[in-house]
């Protein structure tokens, strides 16, 4: 919207108001002879003001001034009470004035406004160019009243990606938009967010727009001024080509690890394209992944077809050059797709070194190629950026000097952005790469956004691969620096050199095999053996040649069964592939995976067997399977076998189902206070207990964190309430390091009269049973571990009752004369009984030490500030005095700890805390120092005035002891 000025009035715009005046003047002039002279005052004067608001004040007072003349007239001629109505008329005339006024004032306002408006659009512009041009996925919800979330809107990124509109968004709720199950996933994970307050990153597969992608996901919670959170920002990032790659990388090293077949079945079933032509370039073979890609035959391939002329021109580059060749070739297939491989292609040689063929080998790039393009693309619609994006954002000046970068930079470089600031980005290019990059700085200056790769120089010397695009920053049309996104592409780069050897090794891998190889005939009996299969076995190759297959077996496998099988295959078949075991010479039994194929030499058949050691794996599938389904810490099933369970048992015949949900109270508060060491050790009495107090046919599993699951099949409500009355009874008399142990429990039943209800919907309604008793349970465990906490602190140290209601004392003695709310008196109080609760953690013989402590011990010391703080922290009523713990050290010239803060940034009621903790103990003496009089301890106090202390809180500290010794020596009179 544009807003220009108001343009002036010219001569013609009072012509009409004119006009209109002297007409009213002569009326009233010819009403006057008739009517009643006041009323004519009235109706002219009102005529009047209603001109000056309309027309402004300058020919609103024009227009009344020639009105008002118009009435005195017949007035002074028709009347003798005159006076009354040029009264009358002056007063009129005034508010027309000030009317005027006020409205030149409001249409200044609505400039005004009209200016802050055209900024509000200008700033919603750039918010939306940032939100709708970022590379990720973005959305917001917003979170209501009843903790439920409903999707406001997301970004062009998120509706490419998940094919969902805002139109199919806005309004909705995950439930809504990802049905019921997946659904209630996602709002836990927006649950998590808003209970913990800080932000929320994990790895999701989704089904989005048609295609399975994965995703990383941040959620940061949206804090209004009153300290809720009323909305949840998402940003998601597609790691879907990493995931990729990553799976293409397992699944070549898988085959590196599959048996060693038969050459000619190893061609037929590799997963990439491979053929053969001669020197005429016919085909002499093609394998089954070539045929099937290309709908091709062998018969009907033809080198001489348009559509493989790439292919032909490359094997003539192959040829000619008379090495192995690495192409790109572009290839259209029989059904009309084209598709791009990447071939490797290497002559063939006979025995007198004469060129006869060309072995080819090809991969299907497509989607890699597709996925780089999109890259590419995505890379041109980066502008500038917001810290929550995995891109490090930079600019530089027309120096090459870096001006800003942003603060992901140090988890990637080891430095600190200010550190980079100022040098020229070149310092941090390695040597070997620093000649392209001054080309590529100028190409980006003048518009060229070449994306490019190199090697970074971390501080510490390191080297991580970082890929780059900028485009210029212009001003007046003129290139003064550069803007662009780094990228850090170390680990692309290792998958892709990771690539590389396992492609080195599969060709390797066809020519050699390092795995037992067999060729035997359809008897059993062996007619060759390779290395390995003399190095495994154990056995000479002499003496493997007059054995057959069935000596090596070590079970009772039907040896008629398998001679069966090996006479109904074809020469080509598909191999057999079976599990078995071998006997060695040494008499170890170990596991192998056998893959035979048929093949014919001669008109006679054989039997090519490749003999793969699985022991290893066997073991290893086994540990894993356990490792799958347990929970490493407590020896109790995990959740995702609990998951599976859920499905399984949730059948007619298990009815009535019940589930507990339990929830151990107070773990973060003791993982904050006794380290987690401590944590892990309730965790594990939590299983144990839970173990005690179930039946074994009852399912127990580890949930989540702190939470546990049990799952009991064939079992009523009553049953239930008899195992949670054990657990609760046997709960109440654990103890761990002194510390009250406590689970909150909930459970529901799957009954009969209603079988179609799922069981998950059975676990939700445990779990809200579990957290309406959490809410009481939960202050009540903390409450009580927090006192433990200071009882044990008073056992070894000298936080006693009586030093506590002596600094109680003296802080509420300064809090008054401060003249300070009852709030923040009660706030006092209770920061004199927790402000040295961090000292929990510290060696008795560090608190009792009589001597001088040493730098070391000091460190040790210093920590407890922010130990009550996380202390503090987790307990809901004690929150409040969280920063006052944390800032009880702090000094008034900054040279306390743990932060060093100074002045009046130190909270004032650790200000308070830090005189009346100084004061008691110099009053009352330690190990380490006898005690001092009161007169000499303020003497000490004011000496601390301005570094210590605030210099006006002991002053006034002072003076209240002045006055209250005073009232004391009066009273003793």
């Amino acid at each position: 919207m544009h807003l220009g000025k108001r343009s002036s009035p010219d001569a013609s715009a009072y012509l009409l108001p004119t006009v209109i005046a002297g007409g009213l003047a002569l009326l009233i002039f010819i009403a006057s002879r008739f009517l009643n002279p006041l009323w004519l005052v009235h109706v002219g004067l009102l005529t009047s003001l209603l001109a000056a608001h309309r027309l402004g004040l300058s020919r609103g007072l024009l227009f009344a001034l020639i009105v008002s003349l118009g009435i005195v007239s017949p007035l002074i001629a028709t009347t003798t009470s005159w006076l009354y109505p040029l009264n009358m008329m002056a007063g009129y005339g005034l508010v027309a004035l000030i009317v005027g006024a006020s409205t030149d004032q409001i249409r200044r306002q609505n400039r005004q406004m009209a200016e802050q408006q055209a900024q509000l659009l200008q700033m919603f512009n750039e918010y939306e160019t940032i939100f709708n041009g970022t590379q990720s996925a973005m959305f917001l919800a917003e979170v209501t009243d009843d903790h439920a979330f409903r999707y406001l809107r997301n970004n062009q990124t998120h509706q490419k990606a998940t094919g969902l509109t805002l139109c199919d968004l806005k309004g909705k709720t995950p439930h809504e938009i990802a049905g019921d199950e997946q659904g209630e996933i996602i709002a836990q994970r927006y649950k998590k967010c808003i209970t913990s307050g800080r932000s929320l990153r994990y790895e999701e597969t989704l089904v989005l727009a048609g295609e399975e992608k994965t995703w990383v996901t941040v959620l940061s919670p949206v804090i209004d001024a009153d300290g809720r959170i009323t909305h949840i920002v998402g940003s998601s990032e597609d790691i879907t080509y990493r995931k990729t790659m990553q799976q293409q990388l397992e699944t070549q090293q898988k085959q590196l690890r599959e048996d060693n077949q038969l050459l000619q079945s190893i061609l037929d079933h590799a997963p990439i394209g491979i053929w053969l032509v001669d020197r005429e370039q016919d085909p002499i073979l093609v394998n089954h992944a070539f045929q099937a890609a290309t709908g091709l035959g062998t018969e009907a391939l033809s080198l001489s077809n348009a559509e493989l002329k790439t292919c032909k021109e490359t094997d003539e580059i192959t040829l000619e050059q008379g090495t192995p060749q690495e192409f790109e070739e572009t290839i259209t297939f029989t059904d009309g797709r084209r598709h791009v491989l990447r071939t490797i292609k290497a002559p063939l040689h006979d025995d007198s070194g004469d060129t006869i063929g060309v072995l080819g080998l090809g991969l299907d790039i497509t989607d890699q190629k597709r996925q780089e393009a999109a890259l590419r693309e995505n890379k041109e619609k980066y502008r500038s950026l917001v810290e929550n994006l995995n891109e490090i954002v930079y600019r530089l000046d027309r120096d090459a000097r870096v001006t800003y970068v942003s603060p992901n930079i140090t988890p990637i470089s080891g430095y600190e952005p200010g550190e980079i600031i100022g040098r020229r980005f070149t310092a941090f290019v390695h040597p070997d790469d620093q000649e392209k990059r001054r080309p590529q700085f100028e190409n980006a200056m003048a518009g060229a956004n070449d994306p490019t790769e190199y090697r970074f120089v971390k501080k510490d010397g390191s080297i991580r691969w970082v890929r780059t695009s900028a485009r210029p920053i212009l001003r007046n049309g003129q290139a003064i620096g550069v803007q662009g996104v780094l990228t850090d592409i170390t680990e692309r780069k290792r998958m892709e050199n990771r690539l590389k050897d396992n492609e080195e090794k599969y060709r390797a891998l066809v020519e050699q095999s390092t795995e037992m190889m067999f060729l035997h005939d359809l008897d059993g009996n062996f007619l060759e053996v390779n290395r390995a299969a003399v190095h495994h076995t154990g056995y000479r190759q002499d003496e493997l040649l007059n054995m057959s297959v069935f000596d090596l077996l070590a079970t009772s496998d039907s040896e008629a069964s398998i001679r069966s099988q090996w006479i109904k295959w074809g020469a080509g078949s598909r191999p057999l592939t079976i599990e078995s075991k071998y006997r060695l010479k040494s008499g170890e039994i170990i596991s192998v995976e056998i893959s035979t194929g048929k093949i014919a030499f001669g008109g006679d058949a054989y039997i090519l067997a490749l003999v793969r050691d699985i022991t290893e794996r066997k073991q290893f599938e086994e540990a894993l399977r356990h490792k799958s389904f347990h929970d490493r810490l407590t020896g109790l099933y995990n959740r995702h076998f609990m998951e599976e369970e859920l499905e399984r048992l949730d059948t007619r015949r298990q009815l009535p189902i019940s589930i507990i949900m339990a929830d151990l109270n107070g773990l973060k508060l003791v993982n904050d206070t006794y380290g987690h060491h401590t944590g892990d050790k309730m965790l594990k009495r939590a299983a144990n207990l839970l173990k005690t107090c179930c039946r074994s046919e009852d399912l127990i599993a580890r949930w989540g964190g702190d939470e546990f699951i049990i799952l009991l099949p064939k079992t009523d409500h009553d049953a239930v309430e008899r195992i949670l009355q054990r657990i609760q009874d046997d709960s109440q008399e654990a103890f761990i390091s002194e510390i009250p142990f406590s689970i909150t429990l909930g459970s529901a039943t799957k009954t009969a009269d209603r079988p179609d209800r799922h069981l998950k919907r059975v676990l939700a309604e445990a779990e809200d049973e579990m957290y309406r008793y959490k809410l009481i349970a939960s202050r009540s465990q903390k409450s009580a571990v927090v006192n433990t906490l200071l009882r044990t602190l008073q056992e070894k140290s000298f936080e006693t009752e009586q030093h506590t209601r002596r600094m109680k004392d003296y802080a509420l003695l300064l809090g008054q004369a401060l003249g300070l709310p009852t709030q923040h008196l009660n706030h006092l109080g209770l920061l004199t009984r927790l402000h040295d609760i961090g000292k929990i953690n510290i060696p008795e013989t560090l608190l009792t030490k009589k001597g001088t402590l040493t730098p070391k011990e000091f460190e040790i010391i210093k920590k407890h500030p922010e130990t009550g703080y996380r202390i503090a922290l987790a307990t809901d009523e004690f929150a409040h005095i969280a920063q006052d713990i944390l800032a009880h050290h702090e000094w008034w010239d900054g040279t306390g700890y743990p932060h060093g803060l100074s002045g009046e940034a130190i909270p004032l009621l650790a200000r308070i805390i830090a005189i009346a903790d100084a004061f008691e103990v110099m009053t009352n003496g330690r190990p380490y120092r006898p005690p001092i009089s009161k007169d000499d301890a303020i003497s000490d106090l004011l000496r601390g005035c301005g570094t210590q202390f605030d210099p006006e809180l002991v002053t006034l500290f002072a003076d209240c002891l002045a006055h209250a010794n005073h009232r004391v020596r009066r009273s003793s009179d």
